[in-house]
């Protein structure tokens, strides 16, 4: 065999049991995710208060929950989404087909969108970061 066909097959091999050598995308997947998650934090960019929520994820649908009492609100406030899920590379897209809110004292809903935050997973932890510089952390409670 040629001597660098040996060393690009072991140089392979080194970085392929390399721990960490892995993507998130590798190490994620949509069963990992299956479960209850409890919200432990929800940073905004206008630095609202703290909210609580509950996530609950099986076969690829997800549902939602989280209440907080806005900036200026004396009343607390609640959201709710469900819909579909997906983790594509260092994204999970969340599908949302229904979106239910009462904020201000009103309900209302919201069309259906979809939101692709980046995110980090440690096995209890999920961190995801929105492009309107959201941050939100879940941690597992099944």
């Amino acid at each position: 065999m040629n001597p660098l066909n040996v060393l690009g097959i072991a140089v392979g091999a080194i970085i392929a049991a390399t721990p960490g050598a892995n993507t998130q995308a590798d190490e994620l997947t949509t069963a990992e995710l299956e479960g209850a998650w409890e919200l432990v934090s929800y940073e905004t960019a206008d630095d609202q208060p703290p909210a609580a929520g509950l996530q609950l994820v099986q076969d690829g649908h997800f549902s939602i929950i989280y209440q907080t009492t806005f900036t200026g609100q004396d009343e607390p406030s609640a959201r709710s989404h469900a819909g579909t899920y997906r983790v594509e590379g260092d994204h999970i897209t969340y599908d949302v087909s229904y979106w239910v809110q009462h904020v201000n004292g009103e309900g209302s809903l919201v069309p259906a969108t979809s939101v692709s935050p980046t995110y980090e997973y440690d096995g209890s932890n999920l961190k995801l970061a929105f492009g309107s510089g959201s941050k939100q952390h879940w941690r597992r409670i099944d």
